[in-house]
């Protein structure tokens, strides 16, 4: 199945005025999308038409905010911590967010020695 941005994310991000090219760009072939933002640079967010961690983590979380979820607590594996907190602020800059808190806790892999790490952002 490919998975790419829902149409009314498209529909969105177009009526912020995101969709222009400077800010969000999709490729000719439709198979990658680019978002482009002066905090966090260049990323993408399709890559072959699927989204990347950090893409789906921007869907899933412009989708709570839609359907009125104001806090989330996510417990991601260790490893997805960078995509995931990078998925938090692409969705903050994209789809502004109001009043929505997000608290991503990283937990390790059961045989490392590593402590939780939390990332959070309100």
């Amino acid at each position: 199945m490919v998975r790419e941005l829902p149409a009314f994310h498209q529909r969105e991000l177009t009526a912020r005025g995101l969709t222009s090219g400077r800010i969000l760009r999709n490729s000719d072939d439709g198979n990658t999308m680019m978002v482009t933002l002066p905090e966090q640079g260049d990323y993408c967010l399709v890559h072959s038409g699927h989204t990347t961690c950090a893409g789906g983590y921007v869907e899933l979380l412009s989708t709570l905010h839609r359907r009125g979820v104001r806090k989330l607590i996510a417990l991601v594996p260790m490893r997805c911590l960078g995509q995931v907190a990078m998925g938090t602020e692409l969705a903050r800059s994209l789809f502004a967010l109001p009043g929505f808190t997000v608290v991503n806790v990283a937990v390790p892999n059961p045989d490392a020695a590593a402590a939780v790490v939390v990332d959070g952002t309100g």
